[in-house]
C-alpha cells in the first residue's frame, strides 16, 4: 500500500494506492456532498496525474485539520467544488512524479506540505514549483 497526495495551491489528495486491471485507484476520505460527519466515505478514485506545476507525493504523515470539518460542513470560498471532494491539504512524503514545469524538486525529494504549499525538507521557504 502507498500513499500518494498532488499538491498544488489549491488542494492535495491524500490516498492509498492500489494497481489494478483497470489502472491505479486511489482509497480517498472523501465527500459526495456537504454535511454531518456520515458523509465522509472511503472512495475508490483514479490516482491523480499531476499538473505542469503540481507534484505528486508517497505521504509518510498525513495530517487533518479543523478547517477539514468546516469544508465537510458546507463552508467553501468560492465557486462549487467537484465532488466527490476529498479532505485533507497537510502530509509529509517523498515525491514520486512531477510536472513538466516543476524545477525544485526531482524523485525522492523529502518534502512536507501545509495548505498544500510545498517546501523541501530542510529548506525555510516556500519552494513551490
Amino acid at each position: 500500500m502507498l500513499t500518494l497526495t498532488r499538491g498544488n495551491c489549491f488542494g492535495a489528495y491524500m490516498c492509498a494506492l492500489k494497481v489494478n486491471e483497470t489502472g491505479p485507484t486511489m482509497k480517498a476520505a472523501a465527500i459526495d456532498r456537504f454535511g454531518p460527519p456520515s458523509v465522509l466515505k472511503l472512495h475508490a478514485l483514479p490516482v491523480p496525474e499531476p499538473g505542469p506545476n503540481e507534484v505528486l507525493i508517497a505521504l509518510q504523515a498525513a495530517g487533518v485539520g479543523v478547517w477539514d470539518a468546516d469544508i465537510r460542513g458546507g463552508w467553501w470560498p468560492s465557486g462549487r467544488p467537484r465532488f466527490p471532494l476529498v479532505l485533507g491539504t497537510d502530509g509529509a512524503g517523498v515525491v514520486v512524479a512531477k510536472g513538466a514545469r516543476v524545477r525544485r524538486f526531482v524523485w525522492a525529494s523529502v518534502c512536507g506540505l501545509m495548505n498544500s504549499s510545498i517546501q523541501k525538507v530542510g529548506s525555510t521557504r516556500n519552494t513551490w514549483p
